[in-house]
């Protein structure tokens, strides 16, 4: 412990990520990231192979999801949580439409199925306790 203020003043050259302001629930919303943007990428691999345009949505996504996670870990600001909150909340509300479309009007889907198909329930599960732990971290660090 040092009795200079210069030295207590001066930040990492990594940013916040040694710093007090990423906490243990700040890593673990990263890596609920990490394991969509993984998700994602493994959807986008094999539509890519179906239909290129859903393909290149997933990836979009996946790339989307990794953003959020690095930007987790530096510290993000009050603008970044919101934006990742709208962002989730999105991909959630565009989900649950294509579902009930495609129990009304069946033939608008196409008929292809792919083995990730059964994923989707498991990526919906963990964007949405990403979406829920994302308005923890932000009403936690709102009160620090």
């Amino acid at each position: 412990m040092s009795l200079d203020p210069q030295l207590k003043s001066e930040r990492s050259p990594f940013g916040s990520l040694t710093g007090e302001s990423v906490t243990r629930l700040h890593y673990f919303t990263a890596g609920l990231a990490f394991v969509v943007e993984l998700f994602y990428l493994w959807v986008a691999a094999e539509a890519l192979l179906f239909w290129p345009v859903h393909g290149a949505f997933f990836a979009a996504i996946a790339i989307g999801q990794g953003i959020l996670g690095i930007s987790l870990l530096f510290g993000p600001g009050r603008w970044t949580f919101r934006l990742e909150i709208i962002f989730n909340a999105a991909i959630m509300a565009l989900w649950t439409i294509v579902r009930i479309v495609e129990t009304m009007f069946p033939v608008w889907i196409i008929a292809v199925r792919t083995p990730v198909d059964g994923v989707a329930y498991i990526v919906m599960a963990l964007v949405l306790s990403l979406f829920l732990s994302l308005i923890w971290v932000w009403r936690n660090s709102r009160s620090a």
